[in-house]
C-alpha cells in the first residue's frame, strides 16, 4: 500500500510539472517572449564587453590570439598619493584616409600630473591589424610615456575605427582606450561594383558605363581592358581633371562596353580584366551584365480590366488584387522579329491554375521594318475560382507557339482573385 501512495504522489507531480510546461509554452493565456533582434543581442553583448573592460576584465567573448598579450592590470591606488593620467584634448586620432594594405602609425602621450607614480598595462586591442607599443609602464610625478599604434588594414572600410586597451592605477581612470579613426581606400574604385548593359535584341546592342579610379595615384594609367566574351566591346578614355577635383580623386578613366547580340539568350554575364599600372594591384575584374532577348521583344503591359505590371526580365505579369466575380484581363504587346508567317498561339497550358486564357491579337501599330507587332492577352475570367498567387509563387503558363526558332514561351502569371 506504502509502495501505491509514494507511486501516486510520483505520478501527480510529474502531472502537474508537464502541465505546467505545458501552460507555460502553448496556452493561449500566455504571452509569449518574441525573439531577441540579432541587432539587439550584438548591441547587449558589446556592452557587457565594455562593461567588463570597464570592470578590468577580459571578455571571455574576446579572442585574445587575435588581440595578441594581454598585461594583468596594475591593482587600484587606495589612498594619497594618487596618480592622475592626462592624454591631452583627444584619445582619438583621425588620420583621414589610408590606402589599403599600408600602414599608418600615430603616438598619444600620456602624462602623470598626479603626487603618486603611475602604472600603466597593455590591454586587449580590437584587431589583428591594430598594434600598440607602450615606451614605460611606470610613469613617476610629472613624468610622459608614449603610446604607438601601427594599424595596417587589408580591407577597404568607409568607416574604420579600432581602439587600443590600457588599465591605469589610476582609480578615476582605471581604463584608457586610444583609438584611431578613418576611412581604408582601395588601390582602385570600380563603380558602379557591376556594370549592366541593360536589354540585349536581335537590332539593339548593350551598353555599360561605369569607372576605376583611384585617391593615391595621379599618374595611374590603364593598360588593357580585355574581356572574357568575344562579343563584348570596351572602350576608355581618361576623366577630366576639373571632374576628378571636385570628388576628390587623384586619378580616372570611363569605360564603355559594348554588348552585342550573339550573347546567349536570357540572363547573361561575364567578366572584363583590366590591367593598370597601380602599384601592388593585379588584374581588376568587373562583372559584366545583361539580358538578352530572344525574337520576341516585350513592351510594358496595358490594363484592360483592373492592373497589370510586367517584369521582361522574369517574363512575371503581376494582375494584383481584385474580385473574383469580376475578373481580370491584360495584354502585353511583343515586337515579333525573324518570321514570315503571322504569329500565332497552338497551345496554352497550365496545371497549377487551367482557368487562366491567354490569347493573341495582331497589333499593326506597332509593327515596323518587316517585323510585327501583336499583343498577348491575359485573362482570368469572372466567376473564376478564389485564389491566391503572390509574386514569390505565380501561376506557370506555357504557351506553344508557330514561331520558328521560339516554339515555347514560358510567362509567370501573379494575382489574388477573393
Amino acid at each position: 500500500m506504502r509502495i501505491l501512495r509514494i507511486a501516486a504522489v510520483v505520478a501527480f507531480a510529474v502531472c502537474a510539472v508537464s502541465a505546467t510546461i505545458w501552460s507555460a509554452r502553448y496556452s493561449p493565456w500566455v504571452t509569449q517572449k518574441p525573439p531577441e533582434d540579432a541587432r539587439i543581442v550584438k548591441r547587449l553583448r558589446a556592452a557587457k564587453e565594455v562593461a567588463e573592460l570597464n570592470a578590468r576584465v577580459v571578455p571571455k567573448t574576446l579572442d585574445t590570439s587575435v588581440t595578441g598579450p594581454i598585461e594583468t592590470p596594475p591593482q587600484l591606488v587606495t589612498k594619497s598619493p594618487f596618480p592622475k593620467v592626462d592624454t591631452g584634448k583627444t584619445t582619438v586620432f583621425d588620420f583621414g584616409s589610408l590606402l589599403v594594405n599600408t600602414e599608418g602609425r600615430h603616438t598619444f602621450r600620456i602624462e602623470n600630473k598626479g603626487e603618486g607614480p603611475l602604472i600603466i598595462a597593455k590591454g586587449p586591442v580590437e584587431c589583428s591589424c591594430l598594434v600598440s607599443k607602450l615606451s614605460a609602464h611606470e610613469i613617476p610625478p610629472g613624468g610622459c610615456a608614449e603610446v604607438e599604434l601601427r594599424w595596417k588594414p587589408l580591407a577597404a572600410d568607409s568607416e574604420f575605427h579600432k581602439s587600443a586597451i590600457f588599465w591605469t592605477n589610476d582609480p578615476n581612470r582605471p581604463q584608457l582606450r586610444l583609438s584611431v579613426d578613418g576611412r581604408i581606400s582601395p588601390v582602385a574604385a570600380v563603380i558602379p561594383g557591376k556594370w549592366n548593359a541593360g536589354i540585349v535584341t536581335e537590332d539593339r546592342e548593350g551598353k555599360a558605363v561605369g569607372t576605376i579610379t583611384s585617391e593615391f595615384d595621379d599618374q595611374f594609367k590603364i593598360v588593357s581592358a580585355q574581356p572574357t566574351d568575344s562579343n563584348v566591346r570596351v572602350v576608355f578614355k581618361p576623366i577630366a581633371k576639373d571632374v576628378l577635383q571636385r570628388s576628390g580623386l587623384r586619378g580616372g578613366y570611363e569605360f564603355t562596353a559594348t554588348v552585342g547580340k550573339g550573347i546567349q539568350l536570357g540572363p547573361w554575364r561575364s567578366l572584363l580584366r583590366i590591367l593598370t599600372t597601380l602599384k601592388d594591384s593585379g588584374p581588376i575584374e568587373v562583372e559584366l551584365t545583361a539580358l538578352r532577348t530572344g525574337p520576341i521583344l516585350f513592351l510594358p503591359a496595358i490594363p484592360i480590366v483592373g492592373t497589370a505590371h510586367w517584369d521582361s526580365e522574369k517574363l512575371l505579369l503581376n494582375m494584383e488584387r481584385f474580385p473574383r466575380a469580376r475578373g481580370s484581363k491584360a495584354a502585353v504587346p511583343a515586337i515579333i522579329s525573324a518570321m514570315k508567317d503571322e504569329f500565332r498561339i497552338l497551345d496554352v497550358r497550365s496545371t497549377s491554375y487551367p482557368f487562366i486564357k491567354v490569347s493573341v491579337e495582331q497589333d499593326p501599330a506597332i509593327a515596323n521594318g518587316g517585323r510585327q507587332g501583336v499583343r498577348f492577352v491575359f485573362e482570368v475570367p469572372s466567376g473564376a475560382p478564389a485564389v491566391t498567387h503572390m509574386v514569390r509563387d505565380p501561376v506557370r503558363v506555357t504557351v506553344t507557339t508557330n514561331h520558328p526558332t521560339l516554339h515555347q514561351i514560358d510567362f509567370a502569371v501573379a494575382f489574388v482573385a477573393g
